[in-house]
């Protein structure tokens, strides 16, 4: 089924946690706006673990653009889903032994 997803819309204040580990272990971008407490950068913190920050915005506008992007630009979301099958397999975020 995840083959369906083109993105995860992450939650605000809080975010997914396991949630987005899955989602970014199966290919599928996250789309997050991190805050000021440890709940709400979660979701950043799996996709620069993951080598691919390009999903996560720096603002609330910056955040919706992305939103727009999955379903007006064609090549958006499929540029995402190559930076995490790039690197599944060498980055911190899946790297099961240094855990």
């Amino acid at each position: 089924r995840s083959s369906l997803v083109s993105a995860f819309l992450d939650t605000a204040p809080y975010n997914g946690h396991t949630t987005t580990a899955d989602a970014l272990w199966m290919g599928v971008p996250v789309l997050t706006l991190p805050g000021g407490l440890m709940q709400s950068r979660v979701a950043a913190s799996y996709a620069a673990a993951a080598g691919c920050t390009y999903s996560v915005a720096r603002s609330l506008r910056e955040h919706e653009q992305m939103a727009a992007a999955v379903a007006s630009l064609p090549d958006f979301v499929p540029a995402l889903k190559r930076c995490l099958e790039r690197n599944r397999w060498s980055s911190a975020a899946f790297d099961t032994e240094q855990w």
